[in-house]
């Protein structure tokens, strides 16, 4: 769920008629009729379309600047993306299919010749070139004329959001000296919404996340909170609104990218660290600040449910399922034993990674905090899984577990260590089975992934309990 602003240009080759051989991405926009339950279809030789167009790369599911700008310069209007209708990656043919709902945001806006705006009495009488789109359009369209919305569709897959949340943007920010200039969607899927607004002066982020998650926090309230607290290392919003969990984060000074050198990315480790020192006492006002309780008794006592969730398995083969379910008793005799260890509960980010970091006045700040909470500290630590040089992983973990030392000797710190990282997985999997719980039906496929979260515990615990059986 990496939340990274870091902006990239976009080149898109846009055409009107499917390509010879495959591109990496298909892009086809389901557009909607700003006042009837009809979509924009246009005309080609064999048929009828969505319009399409292609991206010369992959695109990741959220990425919804891209199909916002292959649209605008396709059908020279303004749209906006609502949500993904349907999101398919091709690994073996390295081709990416992606259908998504769009909006007008210019009612008046004309259609080009020969387009056709078509109802659902009116699929069966056309012929649709793609085949394959025929059931998703069918849907889509029925939806429109019942209007039936599942109730976990969030504000932001909705028609007007776009107007209502403008308006909000450009009220704060005139507030605060800014002019604001034009509003990009950067990010949007179920889970959360990214726009950046780019003003007069510099650029402004606003993010919101989705209700319906149980395991997340009010990220707009718990930031303002939390950087109230700890302002060295948390940035305060520019403007929040509590209720509906939006925010506005002024742009930072500089994003960590992959090319920065080891030290200054083992420094972001170390001062996490530091951080999450600070807050050992604090936990009634972390808690009332709204982080939640992810301390390793909860953990105990979503082992059992998580494993018995046929709907987060269903990518697990039969072996891997018997064995985990096997496994169990071990899992909880392994989370009360790093219980025992005398590292106390602090903050966690929940989704701790240097691309939810930035360089402000040369230090490090973290953001992104939807899933902060109080649990396990080293929790914090998946990411290094990422780091692929031995060397480079060795070096960011060290300048972690320094400032720890305070606690217990550093061979005993990597002890902790170990058993931290076997059963880390089972926090983000727990994390993941909530938010496909709470997502609607035709987004789940958009975070599928606790199955590999558990793929990960399955093989950490079979290789920690061999080591503890030969030692």
């Amino acid at each position: 769920r990496q939340a990274s602003l870091q902006i990239s240009n976009i080149q898109l080759p846009i055409t009107n008629s499917l390509p010879p051989m495959p591109s990496t991405t298909h892009l086809h926009a389901a557009l909607r009729h700003p006042t009837e339950p009809r979509l924009l279809l246009l005309p080609n030789e064999h048929g009828w379309q969505l319009p399409y167009a292609c991206h010369p790369n992959d695109i990741w599911v959220a990425d919804v600047h891209v199909p916002n700008t292959a649209f605008r310069e396709l059908l020279n209007g303004k749209f906006w993306t609502l949500r993904q209708l349907q999101y398919e990656s091709d690994q073996a043919q390295k081709m990416v299919k992606a259908i998504f709902e769009m909006e007008l945001l210019d009612p008046n806006w004309p259609p080009p010749d020969g387009a056709r705006w078509i109802g659902a009495t009116d699929l069966a009488g056309i012929q649709i070139t793609n085949a394959e789109h025929i059931p998703i359009i069918s849907a889509y369209l029925t939806a429109l004329e019942t209007g039936s919305i599942p109730d976990q569709r969030p504000a932001w897959a909705r028609p007007g959001w776009a107007h209502e949340v403008r308006a909000w943007i450009e009220t704060e920010l005139a507030r605060h000296g800014y002019t604001l200039r034009e509003l990009e969607q950067r990010k949007q899927w179920g889970i959360s919404s990214v726009l950046r607004a780019k003003t007069d002066k510099r650029d402004v982020y606003f993010k919101t996340t989705n209700p319906h998650m149980s395991l997340f926090v009010n990220e707009a309230s718990v930031t303002q909170h939390l950087s109230e607290l700890y302002p060295a290392y948390i940035p305060a919003p520019l403007s929040v609104d509590i209720s509906r969990d939006w925010m506005l984060l002024a742009e930072f000074d500089q994003l960590f990218q992959r090319e920065m050198s080891i030290k200054t990315k083992a420094e972001a480790f170390r001062r996490f660290a530091e951080l999450q020192i600070q807050t050992i006492d604090q936990h009634g006002t972390l808690f009332a600040a709204g982080c939640l309780d992810r301390r390793i008794d909860k953990m105990i006592a979503q082992v059992d449910p998580l494993l018995a969730d046929s709907a987060i398995l269903h990518k697990l083969t039969p072996e891997q399922t018997t064995e985990l379910r096997e496994l169990a008793p071990k899992i909880k005799d392994l989370l009360l034993q790093l219980s025992t260890f005398n590292l106390p509960n602090t903050l966690v980010h929940g989704d701790l990674h240097l691309g939810n970091a930035a360089l402000v006045n040369g230090q490090t700040i973290y953001f992104d905090w939807t899933d902060a909470c109080i649990a396990h500290p080293f929790i914090d630590l998946h990411s290094l899984m990422w780091v692929k040089d031995d060397a480079d992983r060795e070096t960011l973990l060290t300048a972690y577990l320094e400032p720890w030392t305070a606690f217990a000797p550093i061979e005993r710190l990597r002890e902790i260590w170990q058993l931290a990282h076997t059963l880390l997985p089972l926090h983000h999997a727990v994390s993941y089975q909530h938010i496909v719980y709470n997502l609607e039906p035709d987004s789940k496929h958009e975070l599928d992934f606790a199955h590999e979260f558990l793929e990960q515990l399955l093989v950490r615990v079979k290789e920690y309990l061999l080591k503890a059986e030969e030692s």
